[in-house]
């Protein structure tokens, strides 16, 4: 039994559309996953541009619903206990100059995360109780992704034994003409 997905595939083969990968994922969300959230996603996708840099602040990972504590120590917890390996995946950075430090607190320190080290922050989080953000969507986003990857990839199994099965005939009829 064919899904609405597999015939949407058809659909678009049949009518020999040509579409990216991007542009396919759009349209499978809008058709068949519009209620899940991927505002977030021109962001991640701007992050693969950095991979294995040390470019996003460990701020986001309160923004993002990793963690809601502010303080550093915490960060640096957080990340250990998510198994993230220092100097690979993040690093310390110089503290905060910013912070007054004649009022006697410690300087904050800063943690940069490379791309692939926030998104599996991002893809092991959980939903704790008084928590602002709801993690778990990146994770069901990932999932998303990788359905979408495979229809992409079967739309274009299909796509490409469309167009050679229209070589075949095309040669085929050449054989035939040049025969008479």
């Amino acid at each position: 039994m064919k899904t609405e997905q597999q015939e949407f595939i058809k659909s678009l083969v049949d009518s020999k559309t040509k579409i990216t990968m991007k542009d396919f994922f759009k349209i499978i969300h809008s058709k068949f996953y519009s209620k899940q959230d991927i505002s977030f996603m021109e962001y991640f996708l701007k992050l693969t541009e950095n991979e294995g840099e040390f470019i996003v602040h460990h701020d986001k990972l309160i923004e993002y619903g990793i963690m809601s504590s502010i303080r550093s120590y915490h960060v640096k917890e957080k990340l250990d206990a998510l198994g993230l390996v220092e100097d690979e995946e993040y690093s310390e950075v110089l503290p905060d100059i910013r912070q007054n430090l004649s009022s006697g607190g410690r300087p904050k320190k800063n943690y940069m995360l490379t791309p692939e080290a926030f998104k599996t922050c991002l893809m092991r989080s959980r939903k704790y109780p008084n928590q602002k953000a709801d993690p778990t969507i990146y994770s069901k986003y990932y999932l998303l992704l990788e359905k979408t990857y495979k229809l992409y990839t079967d739309y274009e199994k299909q796509l490409l034994n469309n167009q050679l099965e229209q070589k075949d005939q095309q040669l085929e009829e050449k054989y035939l003409n040049q025969k008479k």
